[in-house]
């Protein structure tokens, strides 16, 4: 039905949400100042940012425009005592202020307890595509983000089919 990819994938009235295991996310646009050398503290941020409840300041973006996508990256402060404040859209391509709105009511609800001592600015992007998103459109912004899984090579059309001689489909 719909992707929400939080870099990614990365919801209105979120409550702090458990970190998920696994590893951090990566993404072209995540950046963390202050952390001074705490890896494993970045490390659990990042995962905290992925596991944010802003699916559903989407799905209402995509009720009032079923072709909604797009990027919201959030530029916010977590204070030492791991609340957030000053949370703000940086960059937007939604076009969908209620959902902008949200998703930023939602990481500025979010508590990062014991990942600082310090306070720590973090510029954040959540990425936004569903069923309905142009596939250039849908793969322009996975690219930007560094979600794209390795090029494949061979016919898109016939997986089966020899990929001829010196040609690689890049799609």
């Amino acid at each position: 039905m719909w992707n929400l990819l939080l870099v990614a994938s990365l919801g209105c009235a979120p409550k702090p949400v458990p970190v998920a295991p696994g590893p951090a996310p990566t993404a072209g646009l995540v950046e963390v100042t202050g952390m001074a050398a705490r890896v494993p503290a970045r490390e659990l941020l990042l995962r905290t940012l992925a596991t944010a409840v802003v699916a559903p300041c989407y799905e209402a973006s995509l009720a009032r425009d079923a072709g909604a996508y797009g990027e919201v990256v959030v530029a916010f402060t977590a204070l030492a005592d791991g609340t957030v404040e000053a949370a703000s859209v940086h960059l937007s391509t939604l076009g969908d202020a209620e959902a902008e709105a949200c998703v930023v009511r939602a990481v500025g609800a979010l508590a990062f307890p014991g990942v600082t001592a310090e306070r720590l600015s973090v510029v954040y992007p959540f990425v936004f595509t569903s069923d309905n998103t142009p596939p250039e459109a849908a793969r322009a912004l996975k690219a930007r983000y560094k979600l794209l899984p390795p090029e494949t090579e061979g016919d898109p059309t016939d997986p089966k089919a020899e990929t001829p001689s010196g040609m690689v489909y890049l799609w």
